[in-house]
């Protein structure tokens, strides 16, 4: 149910917070924990000319170990085939592109 749902999540932010507070985790991983957490699975905007290229520098990557080193470094999953990573990739930087819009 939903209203499970966003509790949940609700309680997860909370523990992300204090993770990020308490500096217990580097914070790209806590962003990466979050962005898995809050994921939309539907979203594949990539209208930004920064989001753009920040996807085609994923998916230019042909290099599984630099791949897997960013998914680790992000609070991703690190197995799976190498098309499996950039998406992980790919959607951690779309999700923080709708949430905070392209760095200056």
């Amino acid at each position: 149910p939903k209203g499970v749902a966003t509790g949940l999540n609700g309680a997860i932010d909370k523990v992300l917070g204090a993770w990020g507070t308490w500096s217990m985790f580097p914070p790209l991983f806590v962003r990466g924990l979050e962005a898995t957490v809050h994921q939309d699975p539907d979203a594949k905007s990539e209208d930004h000319p920064y989001l753009r290229k920040k996807l085609q520098t994923w998916t230019s990557t042909t290099d599984s170990i630099t791949l897997e080193r960013a998914c680790r470094q992000r609070g991703q999953a690190t197995n799976g085939t190498r098309r499996l990573l950039v998406e992980r990739l790919c959607t951690y930087e779309r999700y923080w592109m709708a949430k905070e819009g392209p760095p200056p």
